[in-house]
């Protein structure tokens, strides 16, 4: 197994892993009572707080005020 191979199998199954945790997260979304289609709520379109946001958002969130050391706004308009 070359090294490149393995990159790659382990980004595929990252990606993989993360679709099918979204898709869990997005059923009980829905189960709760949420109507936006799959790619408006993996992208938080139409939230406006971080408390409504899901999780994929929270969670670039985090990233992003890690990496500026600075409060992400809820929206970049």
């Amino acid at each position: 197994m070359t090294e490149i191979g393995s990159i790659v199998r382990g980004a595929a199954a990252a990606a993989l892993g993360t679709l099918a945790f979204d898709a869990f997260l997005y059923r009980d979304y829905r189960s709760d009572g949420g109507h936006a289609a799959f790619p408006g709520w993996e992208s938080y379109e139409g939230v406006d707080s971080w408390d409504k946001a899901p999780a994929p958002a929270l969670v670039a969130k985090q990233l992003l005020e890690g990496v500026l050391k600075q409060e992400a706004p809820i929206s970049s308009r």
